[in-house]
């Protein structure tokens, strides 16, 4: 456990600096692409895989899927409606 703490305030303190340094936008682009790719698909795997996914969950998840397209119509909306 405090390893695991260890780690996570060691990463933690290396992304801010990376992120802090004024670098390339394509190293961040392939640092993202990089993560988005290979990290969060294991991440999502080993969560549902570990859950037990019941009525309660699925409902949950459903309503979340649902309300990204109606919040982005409803932020959406006004920036295209705004006066250029």
């Amino acid at each position: 456990m405090l390893l695991e703490i260890a780690l996570l305030v060691a990463f933690l303190a290396l992304g801010l600096a990376v992120q802090r340094r004024h670098g390339s936008p394509r190293l961040r682009e392939r640092a993202w692409t990089a993560y988005f790719w290979t990290v969060a698909p294991a991440l999502v795997f080993t969560a549902f895989s570990t859950i037990e996914f019941d009525r309660g969950l699925g409902l949950a998840l459903a309503a979340a899927v649902l309300a990204l397209p109606t919040s982005m119509s409803v932020l959406h909306g006004p920036v295209v409606a705004a006066p250029q």
